[in-house]
């Protein structure tokens, strides 16, 4: 009896430790780093007969060379994948016309890429979770940058070329270094989450060839103070500033239409908005949790709003004779009505300006008429310092002194 409980506790041993040497296997793989090469690796990486190769050399730099597309693979799937810790550089060569799908995904150690003037596709995921890559180049001749393509990297400013028409979903998202964005004449859409937790951004330049901001595009960006959207913008989105919590602020555009559920929730640095006359929709909490907000002018009718749209306790400013308001409520909000300003009148700071349906005209530059006499404006501003002729209503006047 007393052989087969030490036969079984024999056994019983064996297996466990098996177990214990099949994990140790099992972490060594995922967790130890790859050896130093000593010498260069290399192998091909063209897709569809296109004759493209890679090297690796023991300096860390990858140089991607030949003619044509790249391969995609799957995640981990890419020949160099057992090396991708050893990646620090990475230049792709003329002639090279796309990164594939998780070319470089999760390459952490990666810290520079350099990209060729032939370029014109960098794939979903190509760079996803580069958690060292702090530059790259975006060549002028990239027409397509994939969804999460830059994910979670340590990038400090991108420029997105004119080519790119859409900025695509998540494609910089959790780049929490990003502080710098500029958008070249081009792109017309901003995609959903393409920049969801990027917190150190500061600086946005939008062209006017944007016309949407898709959701949750910028949720999270707290060191955003303001941004300027260009009239083109017909839709901001669900989420679309969501947690901008250091907003202070926000023109929307005269042509936006519809501002969606959420779209500038928690934005806490708000103190007042306006709500240009175009606006026929605005969603649920658009503007809750905005705890300074105390009070949004509208510039024209009543729109169609969803629940919690404003804090409570919010004054809403109508124009007076627009339609769909009521006083001294609506839908649960104090409301004032107050005159739209057309003409010459001073703004808070005292400023001589001009105004149409209350709202100053900074592209106008010309005479405007003022209890029976004219004065010049100047982008939108009365010019006192200005003398000289001006052409107005098909007439030449002499101005002096504004």
């Amino acid at each position: 009896m007393m052989k087969k409980y030490v036969s079984l506790l024999l056994s019983l041993c064996c297996i466990f430790a098996l177990s214990v040497t099949a994990l140790a296997v099992e972490t060594a793989d995922s967790d130890t780093p790859p050896l130093a090469l000593t010498e260069p690796v290399s192998g091909t990486c063209g897709a569809n007969g296109s004759d493209v190769t890679w090297t690796l050399t023991a300096d860390g730099t990858m140089t991607i060379s030949g003619t044509g597309e790249m391969a995609s693979y799957a995640r981990a799937g890419a020949p160099w994948n057992s090396q991708r810790g050893n990646i620090r550089k990475v230049v792709v060569n003329e002639g090279v016309t796309s990164i594939g799908t998780f070319a470089f995904c999760e390459c952490t150690a990666l810290e520079s890429i350099t990209l060729p003037n032939s370029l014109t596709i960098i794939a979903d995921r190509a760079f996803d979770s580069c958690t060292s890559l702090t530059s790259t180049n975006i060549p002028d001749g990239v027409t397509y940058i994939g969804s999460r393509a830059f994910y979670n990297t340590k990038l400090t400013s991108v420029t997105v070329p004119g080519g790119v028409t859409h900025v695509n979903e998540e494609s910089f998202a959790h780049s929490t270094s990003l502080q710098s964005i500029i958008f070249e004449d081009g792109v017309t859409s901003i995609g959903n989450s393409a920049f969801w937790g990027c917190t150190s951004l500061t600086d946005i330049c939008i062209p006017d060839s944007v016309e949407t901001i898709g959701d949750g595009a910028f949720v999270g960006c707290s060191a955003l103070t303001d941004i300027s959207l260009p009239d083109g913008v017909t839709t901001i989105g669900y989420r679309a500033f969501e947690l901008c919590t250091g907003l202070t602020i926000f023109v929307i555009p005269d042509n936006v239409t519809s501002v969606g559920a959420r779209a500038f929730y928690g934005c806490s640095a708000l103190t007042n908005v306006t709500i240009p006359a175009s606006v026929a929709s605005i969603g649920n909490t658009a503007f809750s949790e905005c705890s300074n907000l105390t009070s949004v002018f509208f510039c024209g009718n009543a729109p169609e709003i969803g629940e919690n749209v404003f804090p409570t306790s919010v004054i809403l400013y109508c124009p007076e004779n627009a339609s769909g308001w009521t006083t001294p409520t609506w839908n649960g909000y104090t409301v004032y009505p107050y005159t739209l300003l057309n003409g010459l009148y001073t703004d808070e700071n005292g400023v001589w300006c001009y105004f149409v349906d209350g709202m100053i005209q900074y592209d106008y530059t010309g005479l405007v008429e003022h209890n029976g006499k004219y004065f010049y404006v100047e982008n939108g501003v009365l010019n006192w310092d200005f003398t000289g002729l001006v052409y107005f209503n098909s007439t030449f006047f002499y101005v002096r002194n504004g």
